[in-house]
């Protein structure tokens, strides 16, 4: 049978045949990104568990003056965000960072239920609740700190601020008696330079100070609310 195709006018290669050539071929989409994303949250995940299984053994053996370090929001809020941080995307920021938090959570009360500690129900609920609904806002403050604009790396600067920030003047109003204030007024400190770093470390603009700033006393505020009336 005789091949058809299409020439050139002047002869040559015939069209289609050309155009195929020069048409790469299909080859099936790169699986390693996505394996990354898969480990990247698994690693958020089990971090969350392991840490959160050794703040409840945390609460029994450490110190008086450092066992805040063991009953502090803060320091979970922390961890969230250094996992959170490592995300190659925003939306994996987000995700590692509520996967994290609730892993948080989850390891602290299994480890106490192994060790024979009562756990409440409505507590479990409660806390699993706010891991939902305060990891990804940590995650997103940490997306936005490293791969966003600088006004948004400003406000997610001043979002983890705040939630350190609030609760260390929280504790330093209604639990000076019961904990270390010292430990407290580091955790002031720290909150300070991180807002302040973080921010400017993405823009020398005074508006990237300001708007840290505003986020981390908006932040603050609420934590402190939230405290109050739990």
């Amino acid at each position: 049978m005789q091949q058809i195709g299409i020439v050139h006018a002047g002869g040559g290669t015939p069209l289609i045949g050309r155009h195929r050539a020069a048409w790469p071929e299909s080859r099936p989409p790169t699986t390693w990104s996505t394996i990354g994303v898969w480990c990247g949250a698994a690693m958020a995940a089990l971090t969350g568990l392991v840490l959160g299984g050794l703040t409840d053994v945390g609460q029994s053996h450490l110190p008086w003056y450092a066992g805040a370090l063991a009953n502090s929001a803060g320091s979970w809020v922390l961890v969230t965000f250094v996992v959170a941080v490592s995300g190659s995307r925003i939306r994996h920021s987000i995700v590692r960072g509520g996967l994290c938090m609730v892993g948080l959570n989850v390891g602290f009360y299994l480890t106490a239920a192994a060790r024979n500690i009562p756990v409440s129900a409505p507590s479990v609920a409660f806390w699993l609740t706010a891991a939902l609904i305060f990891g990804p806002i940590v995650g997103l403050a940490a997306g936005w700190v490293r791969h966003d604009d600088p006004i948004h790396a400003g406000i997610g600067a001043g979002v983890l601020a705040g939630f350190l920030a609030g609760e260390a003047v929280y504790a330093l109003r209604y639990l000076s008696q019961s904990t270390a204030p010292g430990y407290w007024e580091i955790q002031l400190l720290v909150a300070a330079v991180l807002g302040v770093t973080l921010a400017w470390r993405r823009s020398r603009r005074p508006a990237a100070l300001l708007l840290s700033a505003l986020a981390c006393t908006l932040v603050a505020g609420v934590v402190c609310a939230l405290e109050v009336s739990v």
